[in-house]
This record gives C-alpha cells, structure tokens and sequence, in this order.
C-alpha cells in the first residue's frame, strides 16, 4: 500500500447519504483536483488568467467550500484586469461580515447582477454539487458560456 491509498482509503461502501458527503469520499474524489491544481500553479497557472481567456472580466465565485479561498486569491494575483465583483452562497447569511474582503450575497442578489452587467462570468467553486448548481443557474436563465465550475478551469489546457 503506497501512501496516497493510506492517506485516502479506497471507498467500498456507499458514502453518500442523503446530501451528507463524507471525509473518505471527499478526500478520495478532491486529491486529483488538488494535485492538477497544484501542478498547474507550479507552472504559472492562475486561475484570473483563465478567466481572461475565456472573456471574464468581471467574476462572481459561487459557493463557499475548500477550494474558494485558493480561487479568491488566485484571482487577486492575476496579471489579466480580472475582478471578483462578489461572493456567493446559499447560505449567504452566515459569512455577514464577508469572505475574502468581498460581500457575500444570496444566489438571487448575484443572479441579478449578473442580469444587469454587473457580472459576465460565474466559477462556481463547488465540486461535489456543480452539476445541480449549473441546472439552478440554467433554468434562471444565465447563459451556459458564462458559468464555469472551478474543475473545468482547472483541467482545461
């Protein structure tokens, strides 16, 4: 046994109960993630220019997890005129004080941002819940090409 299967343990068992996601899965799903993130910012990468490539000028983060205070901080070191003009989480009322030295407001608050210009790209930060949060932000009517989740940045080429 190496020390990547001893620090994360294969997954025999169904882990996922409910929206309850456990350790060993999340570890165990996030380490190649982590590992390519890392990679690439050993390289140079950053994750404002990403955005600039792909049009971003003025970017949202959606949901606060492990990886959004890497993104906000990436994102404040870009050498493209990428700004983070806000965070946002459904549990918005529990960072009142911000996150990141940006307000954090409701999906709806940044859904209408984004409506007025305010905001032309969303990354979503979630890894686990992308693909509920991209159908949400779909049927509110954001257009696909401006929401990207935060894996897609960092697998892209």
């Amino acid at each position: 046994m190496n020390g990547v299967e001893k620090m994360f343990p294969k997954v025999e068992k169904p882990v996922k109960k409910e929206k309850i996601i456990y350790k060993e899965e999340r570890y165990q799903f996030q380490y190649p993630i982590i590992m390519k993130y890392l990679k690439k910012k050993v390289s140079g990468w950053n994750v404002g220019d990403f955005m600039a490539h792909i049009g971003g000028k003025k970017v949202a983060i959606y949901a606060i997890t492990e990886f959004s205070e890497l993104v906000c901080e990436d994102l404040k070191r870009n050498d493209k005129k990428v700004e983070m003009v806000c965070v946002s989480d459904r549990n918005y009322l529990r960072f009142a004080r911000g996150y990141c030295g940006r307000k954090v407001v409701g999906p709806q608050e940044m859904i209408e941002m984004y409506r007025r210009k305010e905001i032309d790209k969303i990354l979503v930060c979630s890894i686990f819940h992308v693909n509920e949060i991209i159908n949400e932000f779909l049927c509110q009517g954001i257009d696909l090409d401006d929401i990207v989740s935060i894996s897609t940045a960092i697998f892209s080429e």
